[in-house]
């Protein structure tokens, strides 16, 4: 039935249920709120798996409906380990290949972003990941800094399973965003980098630091 529906209409299936579904996962969320003051852990553990349900449904779409083709190699990632994760920025869902590694090595729920500090302002979904913890920035270095801080310290402090993921590029690659980087690296004598942007490394040194000696100890 659904071939004969148009790729807009499609799209607008697909949004609708998804929208559906994060309600009612934010619903979960809000409720979770009341688990704070009493047990952190449990707290954490709850908006774990209402990330985990919301990516597992969009990882089923791309991978078994639009039947994407994924690649694997290089080492073996052992299953249930904390990381650092960093990979490239050149499309929108660069975030599904981090996604579908996690899922197959059991720390899908477990994901967590720097994100722009604007998206938690979007209805239900950037509510969703305020609550769930993501790290939200402004590239205000001061104030960014206290923020990552503070998300580490609640990670740390119930040894909570996670993998930080990152994007230092900190944008996705443009034509225009490539030729600015390329044009700073210039102006700064760095060696020019052609298929990627100047990398962004505060918030990963701020990453390899607050973790250094405890139990995220690898990074991807």
């Amino acid at each position: 039935m659904l071939e004969s529906v148009t790729r807009p209409t499609k799209a607008l299936l697909y949004g609708s249920a998804l929208f559906s579904f994060c309600s009612l996962l934010n619903v979960v969320q809000v409720f979770s709120l009341l688990l704070q003051p009493f047990s952190k852990s449990l707290f954490f553990e709850v908006n774990a798996r209402v990330a985990g349900s919301m990516w597992k449904v969009m990882q089923l779409i791309m991978e078994k409906k639009h039947k994407a083709a994924i690649t694997f190699s290089g080492d073996t990632i052992p299953h249930h380990e904390s990381a650092i994760v960093f990979g490239n920025h050149r499309s929108f869902v660069d975030f599904y290949m981090f996604h579908t590694v996690a899922a197959r090595r059991g720390m899908l729920n477990y994901m967590k972003y720097f994100a722009k500090d604007s998206l938690k302002y979007i209805p239900f979904y950037g509510w969703g990941m305020w609550i769930m913890g993501m790290l939200f920035i402004n590239r205000n270095w001061q104030q960014d800094q206290v923020k990552i801080n503070k998300m580490f310290a609640r990670i740390l402090d119930i040894q909570a399973p996670v993998w930080v993921a990152s994007f230092l590029e900190g944008s996705r690659l443009t034509p225009s965003k490539l030729a600015a980087s390329q044009k700073f690296m210039l102006g700064r004598g760095l060696p020019l980098l052609s298929n990627v942007m100047m990398p962004r490394t505060k918030g990963f040194i701020a990453c390899v630091n607050k973790f250094r000696g405890t139990h995220v100890k690898c990074v991807y």
